[in-house]
C-alpha cells in the first residue's frame, strides 16, 4: 500500500505518522484557548528581525 521496500521502513513511515497524527490532536486541544488580537501586525515581527 505505501509502497516502501522493507519492514523497517514501513514501521519507521507508520510511527512517524502517528507522531504528527498526535501532534495534530493535541494542537486541536487548543482552539478556543488562545487569545487572538486582532491588532496584531506579523509582518512587522517579521521586519524586525
Amino acid at each position: 500500500m505505501g509502497g516502501y521496500r522493507t519492514k523497517r521502513e514501513t514501521v519507521n513511515e507508520a510511527l512517524r505518522e502517528f507522531i504528527e497524527r498526535r501532534q495534530r490532536l493535541e494542537l486541536a486541544k487548543l482552539a478556543g484557548q488562545v487569545d487572538y488580537d486582532p491588532k496584531y501586525d506579523y509582518e512587522r515581527e517579521r521586519r524586525a528581525r
